[in-house]
Formats: C-alpha cells, structure tokens, sequence
C-alpha cells in the first residue's frame, strides 16, 4: 500500500541527511518550500545540527570570522537566514583595525590601502606587506572560485607585482604550517613561499600589462577538487582574459588540506592608494570565464630568490 511521506515525518533522520550535503544543497533544499509546506521545510534547514554540519564543511579564517560566526548563532540566526550571511561571508574581508587609516575596511568585502609612508617605519605600524584574507576558504576536496577587482590610479611608477592575488594553502588550524601561493596579475608573474622562509620561488604565467593601465582590473582563481589551481586576469577596459597554465596538486606539500583565498599588497611600491573589492565566491567561475579554463599546467621555468 502506497503511504505518502512528508520531510517532517523523518525526524532526527534529517540531521543525517545533512551531514551529506554542503552549503548550496542545504540552501536548495530550504528553498524546496515550494515542493513542502514551509513547515515542513524549515524542520530541515532551522535544526541546530545541520547548521553544524554546514559550519564543519567550510574552514573560517581567524578570530575575526569565528567571532561574526559566533555572533550570528548566538543572536539566534538560523535556517535561510544563517545560509544567506554565510553565503555573504564567502565575500568578507575583515583587516585588523590597527591597520587604520592605511588599511581601511569601506564595505564587509572591500578595503583601501594606502601606500607606504615615511613614519611606517615604525616595528609598530602597519606592515608593509598586508595580506588581507577572505574569511571562508575550502578544504582539499572542495572547489572554489574568487574574483576580485583592483582600482588604482595610473602612475608612472608600475604596480608590478605590489598586489596578487593568492591562495594561503595551510596544514589546519592547531598546525601552523603554510605557504602562500601568489599571482601578480600586472607582472604577470606567480609566487611560491613556505611560511617563515625567505626563499621565494617565482615563474612567468603571463606576460606582464602594459602600464600603465586605465580602468579596474580583475583577478581570478580557481581552485579544483584536488587541490591543484589556475588564475585569470581580466582587464575590463577591453574585457579581454588570460589565464595562467595550471599549478597540479603535486607542486603543494602533502599536507595542504585548507585553503583560504588572500589578497596581498606590498604597500611599498604603491604610488598612489589601491581599491580592492571581492567580486565573486563560489564553487564554479562565472559560465563567461569557463570556456578560458586551461588544459596544460605551468610550463615556465622556476626561479629561487633568498
């Protein structure tokens, strides 16, 4: 005999069915109202454990992420509200405020850095290096996408290598082993370097613009399931795209198992203030950008500099 079953009949069995999905599935089925009664639905995405299993899913960088995390739980933010600031998060950059006023936050995914100055010398003051970090990143196994777009007035000192876009690949979060893998999409050029270490590997993935450059610019990475990645640059003035060859799995260390997309600007070799805003996050590149996936990986000799 045919029996018809609702979502809320399966009870704690919809805490199991969670910890299967990730973030987007989890939300797909919350809008799936349309198919059960809102009831129904929100038995699913409003239970306490399949918010843990979603926030296992997807490592968070640093205090200040945990902290809005723990913000949102404990003002009671839950179901599609929780997955909507979670979503919104994927974009969030938060550098630390003692980097004011040479480093300004100006919207939760945007900031502007100032470039050097004569009293930055002190040990106390802003790095001259600054890397500011998404706050969510991805797990070895996991896909993801990140755009972002870099305005600065034209100069006739270059910006070179001054801003990148990398990828902080990293041990876990009680390991302190990571490396750092950048692309300067003016130059460019693509980094390596272990935490801690002053050797730096370096390679041509592109040929540098011609600065200097009218227009924003933007830059992106695509990190694939196993862990090897590529960048793109795309200039907006012309809307035209390059993509760097691909950096496989096997160029990481062993133990890479998160990584968090990172924008960093060498402070010094700024002329004039630099605007940097994250533009996408998610798993895939936008469908304009896929047809420019590469199929070969680097084939550019690497240089060590110490």
């Amino acid at each position: 005999m045919d029996c018809e079953m609702h979502l809320s009949d399966l009870g704690e069995l919809t805490v199991h069915i969670a910890s299967f999905l990730n973030v987007l599935q989890i939300s797909r089925c919350e809008e799936a109202s349309s198919f059960f009664s809102s009831k129904e639905a929100a038995v699913f995405s409003l239970h306490e454990a399949a918010m843990e299993q979603v926030l296992s899913k997807v490592p968070v960088w640093g205090p200040s992420g945990h902290s809005v995390i723990n913000q949102l739980i404990d003002g009671g933010v839950k179901g599609k509200h929780f997955l909507r600031e979670l979503r919104l998060l994927r974009l969030a950059v938060f550098p630390p405020k003692t980097w004011n006023p040479d480093v300004v936050e100006t919207s939760f995914c945007s900031a502007k850095v100032l470039p050097e100055k004569e009293e930055d010398h002190d040990e106390n003051g802003t790095p001259l290096e600054v890397a500011i970090p998404l706050t969510i990143g991805s797990f070895v196994g996991q896909s993801l996408a990140v755009g972002m777009e870099v305005v600065i007035e034209p100069s006739e000192t270059k910006v070179e290598s001054a801003f990148c876009i990398g990828v902080e690949v990293c041990a876990g979060p009680h390991s302190g082993r990571s490396m750092s893998v950048l692309f300067a999409p003016y130059s460019g050029i693509c980094y390596m370097q272990y935490r801690g270490d002053s050797c730096l590997l370096s390679t041509p993935v592109l040929s540098p613009l011609n600065e200097p450059c009218a227009g924003p610019l933007q830059a992106w990475v695509k990190i694939a399931e196993d862990g090897s990645m590529y960048f793109l640059r795309q200039t907006l003035e012309d809307g035209k795209v390059e993509a760097s060859g691909i950096l496989p799995r096997d160029t990481l260390p062993r133990w890479a198992c998160e990584y968090f997309v990172c924008a960093h600007v060498w402070r010094a070799h700024l002329a004039n203030p630099l605007d940097l805003r994250v533009v996408y996050s998610c798993i895939n590149l936008p469908g304009e950008l896929r047809e420019y996936a590469p199929k070969t990986n680097v084939e550019s000799t690497w240089s060590l500099h110490s």
